[in-house]
């Protein structure tokens, strides 16, 4: 599943290159760029607080697993604030190819503020991640 959505972004993405929006300035590919290295860490982070959640659980003396999921949660509404690793691993690249697509089809009057915006929100959540001591969890 994972692996047909990362092919469908990709395939959003080359499309959009035939769509027809307007040509790119460099300063929308520096914004998009930006968007999109941003995005990549926030998965990455993500995917540690999955994981950080599971190392998280305890097996108790009744047979029962306690997690204590309050330490990291996702405020993205979303996916959740405890998302599993798939769920994770299909929102970031739907994202990716929206912003993608989205900022391709928009006039080059809202591309910017589109982008500009969007990109300063991730680089937040990026800053906010590394502040609570987040690493980049990839596999």
């Amino acid at each position: 599943m994972v692996e047909r959505v990362k092919i469908l972004v990709l395939l959003i993405c080359f499309l959009c290159s035939a769509c027809s929006g307007q040509k790119w300035l460099k300063k929308e590919k520096a914004y998009a760029t930006t968007f999109v290295a941003a995005s990549v860490i926030d998965w990455g982070q993500t995917r540690d607080i999955v994981k950080k959640q599971k190392d998280d659980c305890v097996y108790k003396p009744d047979g029962s697993w306690h997690c204590d999921y309050s330490r990291y949660e996702r405020t993205n509404f979303l996916i959740g604030k405890n998302p599993s690793m798939g769920e994770v691993d299909t929102y970031f690249p739907i994202a990716i190819g929206t912003f993608i697509f989205t900022s391709h089809v928009l006039p080059r009057k809202w591309r910017q503020l589109f982008q500009e915006g969007w990109t300063v929100l991730e680089l937040g959540f990026v800053h906010g991640n590394y502040q609570v001591g987040l690493d980049i969890y990839l596999w």
